[in-house]
């Protein structure tokens, strides 16, 4: 990164930090010292990981930063615009201090005091070994280490981890989280991506650690006489003298992308550890085969092609609650099991009519839909036994009893389900209210739509 050569001296990059702070960027820290001039760094505080000791006994940061060294303790700046040239040098680096540390700056609001007096910290030099604290120049008033707490990623937004990783992880995770931002193919997520980097930060892993490379692959068919070879980008197009056509690509090892929580919270039957057994049922045994693909992110170029199939059949409205792709790798299997079990293959329409109305139904809703599934579909009424007072002569209160008496219906093994539970569930709230209070329902349903907006028009259609 750059240096910053501005006409600043050592107490202006301390006001100018103290700027930062007052906008809201107070995890930026500040390390300085002696060497030929006085050095410093500035950077957020997430960089550190969990180890502060470089910055109490190093001379030098472990990671890119904006950086400088003057050569007086200061100098007329105005410290507001020296601030937006500290951001504009590294926008995105330093947008990870916008977060609060009340405690460090609070200790450096000492740093703050002397500067306006004159007088600059420093945290290492050849002729004073930093053993238990810092000092002031010119007074040599010792200061203690500043504190640290690691930064939690896990309360942190989703937002701020990935983009976190875009500056912490290596350069080819950094890469490949490039690639995740434009890729028009099947990408997981933001939760999910931000998911894996706070596994790859409590594992102590990068995001991908091996690439292999197609021009290192070319090497292993030297031997089969290449007749000719076509470059397309990460691609290598191979003909080989024997008629044989070889495509090489750039593959990465992505070893962060375990199967993750957020994947595994959508399985109904794979646990994520035991492996599926034909012992516990024909369809439970297909049921968590899918999930098992689809939390191991297997045959993802099918799933890719089956996604264009299943928007161009209209499948993709049974998604619901469950992720668009663990609808197709379902689908997938449904077209195996029908295409084994014929003697003639069967077209695309008759296999998506036979997944929405035969075998998606019965892998979304089981039997018996448990209460607590259903539970989680409500908005207003959480198993109570008797309605909130805060609900009475309230919209939320007519909505509670539809929601309580749309779990008893829906909870029995006569209910005939759409395949879709969102709608189902949403669809009986909204005819049981207009049931109830045919003159208020509209006004009713309106609260209602304000949590659950999906099929809002589809459902007030069939009212």
């Amino acid at each position: 990164m750059q240096a910053l050569n501005d006409n600043w001296g050592a107490c202006d990059v301390v006001l100018i930090l103290h700027e930062l702070h007052q906008r809201g960027y107070e995890q930026l820290r500040l390390h300085c010292g002696y060497g030929l001039a006085w050095r410093w760094r500035i950077y957020p505080k997430a960089l550190m990981g969990k180890n502060a000791l470089w910055e109490q006994h190093g001379d030098c940061a472990p990671f890119d930063c904006p950086h400088g060294a003057v050569t007086c303790p200061k100098n007329e700046v105005n410290h507001q615009n020296a601030a937006d040239t500290l951001l504009n040098s590294a926008a995105d680096l330093l947008e990870l201090g916008k977060l609060p540390d009340k405690e460090y700056v609070q200790w450096f609001a000492q740093l703050v005091k002397q500067a306006q007096r004159g007088k600059y910290p420093v945290a290492f030099s050849e002729y004073f070994p930093s053993d238990d604290s810092w000092l002031f120049e010119p007074s040599q008033e010792k200061l203690s280490y500043p504190p640290f707490t690691p930064t939690d990623l896990d309360t942190a937004s989703d937002e701020w981890v990935v983009s976190f990783g875009t500056q912490a992880l290596d350069e080819y995770s950094k890469a490949e989280l490039d690639i995740l931002k434009d890729f028009d193919g099947i990408v997981p997520p933001l939760h999910e991506v931000a998911q894996v980097i706070r596994q790859c930060v409590r594992e102590n892993k990068q995001f991908c650690t091996h690439i292999d490379l197609a021009i290192e692959q070319v090497m292993l068919y030297k031997q089969e006489d290449i007749v000719g070879r076509r470059d397309d980008g990460n691609r290598i197009h191979l003909k080989l003298k024997n008629g044989k056509d070889v495509e090489l690509v750039d593959t990465l090892e992505i070893v962060a992308w375990s199967p993750t929580d957020s994947r595994l919270a959508h399985c109904r039957y794979y646990d994520g550890q035991t492996e599926p057994d034909m012992d516990s049922g024909f369809d439970e045994y297909y049921f968590a085969m899918a999930e098992k693909f689809y939390v191991n992110r297997e045959h993802e170029k099918d799933v890719q092609h089956c996604l264009e199939l299943l928007t161009s059949l209209h499948l993709d409205d049974l998604q619901g609650e469950v992720p668009l792709e663990l609808v197709a790798q379902l689908y997938m299997t449904c077209d195996h099991i029908l295409q084994k079990g014929s003697w003639e293959p069967c077209s695309p329409e008759y296999v998506a009519e036979y997944f929405r109305t035969k075998f998606f139904p019965k892998y979304i809703m089981p039997k018996n839909m448990k209460r607590d599934e259903l539970l989680k579909l409500c908005h207003f009424y959480n198993g109570e036994s008797e309605c909130p007072q805060e609900f009475d002569g309230r919209n939320e209160g007519a909505l509670w009893a539809s929601e309580q008496t749309a779990c008893d219906i829906m909870e029995s093994p006569d209910f005939e389900s759409s395949g879709n539970p969102r709608f189902d569930f949403d669809n009986m709230v909204a005819q049981l209210t207009a049931k109830w209070c045919p003159y208020q329902y509209r006004d009713i349903l309106e609260t209602y739509f304000r949590h659950s907006p999906t099929y809002k028009k589809r459902i007030l259609d069939l009212l």
